[in-house]
């Protein structure tokens, strides 16, 4: 079905990842303690588990259930799913992360011929081997930071991790350079800044002295394009994308709905929503085709 429809797209390069939780339709166990071994094997038989998720107003944090986790390719036609993994809910985004991204990555190499340029994620993916796994298959990731992961900024840099010049001013981004995974910066006063300074700045080249860095030096802090940067930050906008497909999944072919207990009937009737989806988009394009070639 994916390569089906994927003939009618045009990949943009970006793959998406998050998860979203599904809950369970079995009671939650009481505490272990409580158990007896044979209710402990028929507890773990289930697969569920509690986990937690970003709450609306009318939920709570803390859930019983699992977690799809999804990895989908922005298209001209929107989201298509490209790996997806189905866990207890007690399962990290980070810990499948690599796996979805290196199978969403081989997937879109055997459909389109290239490999995805850009890994979009929220902070709960902030890791050091998510950016070093995405430089590794030809990417770049683009993460949030962490909070809980935050550290003071590197010696010579501000607290958002741009360059100072002598004067302890904030260089200037001045574009990155992705072929060879590097950031360049420009002297404040050399870029048209009105900064205050005592002239430590002073070069004979009116062009001003510049600082290039490597992405690969700290994959985290630094990227193509450069965090915070306008091209970053639209790049990351797109991240929303997937929580709408999940939305569209839960509210129009009710994934969260099952009645079914048990991982493995919940792994089928969140298999047969995504075949149901991609039919659904399938069918919508060759109607639309058809459409075209009557006028």
């Amino acid at each position: 079905m994916v390569t089906k429809t994927v003939k009618l797209a045009t990949s943009e390069g970006k793959i998406v990842l998050d998860s979203t939780d599904i809950p369970a339709r079995e009671r939650a166990p009481r505490k272990k303690d409580d158990l007896s071994p044979e209710q402990q094997e028929n507890a773990l038989s289930f697969g569920s588990a509690w986990g937690h998720r970003t709450a609306s107003d009318e939920e709570t944090e803390m859930f019983y259930g699992y977690k799809l986790h999804a990895a989908t390719l922005l298209t001209n036609i929107g989201p298509i799913p490209l790996a997806a993994i189905l866990t207890p809910a007690n399962v990290s985004d980070v810990e499948l992360a690599p796996r979805l991204m290196s199978e969403a990555c081989k997937e879109h190499e055997r459909l389109y011929g290239f490999r995805p340029g850009y890994y979009l994620m929220d902070a709960g993916y902030d890791s050091g081997d998510i950016y070093k796994l995405a430089l590794d298959l030809k990417g770049q990731a683009i993460i949030k930071l962490n909070k809980r992961n935050q550290k003071e900024p590197p010696q010579g840099f501000n607290e958002k991790f741009i360059p100072l010049c002598p004067a302890g001013q904030p260089m200037v981004y001045w574009g990155s350079d992705k072929k060879h995974m590097t950031i360049k910066f420009r002297y404040p006063k050399a870029a048209g800044r009105q900064v205050e300074c005592e002239g430590q700045c002073r070069f004979k080249n009116p062009y001003g002295l510049v600082v290039r860095l490597r992405v690969t030096d700290n994959p985290r802090l630094f990227s193509c394009p450069y965090r915070g940067s306008e091209n970053w930050q639209k790049l990351y906008s797109q991240r929303t994308s997937i929580e709408r497909w999940f939305a569209l999944l839960k509210e129009h072919l009710y994934m969260d709905k099952m009645n079914r207990r048990g991982i493995d009937n919940a792994f089928t009737d969140v298999m047969l929503c995504l075949i149901t989806f991609l039919a659904g988009t399938l069918a919508q394009l060759k109607i639309e085709q058809q459409t075209c070639k009557a006028a």
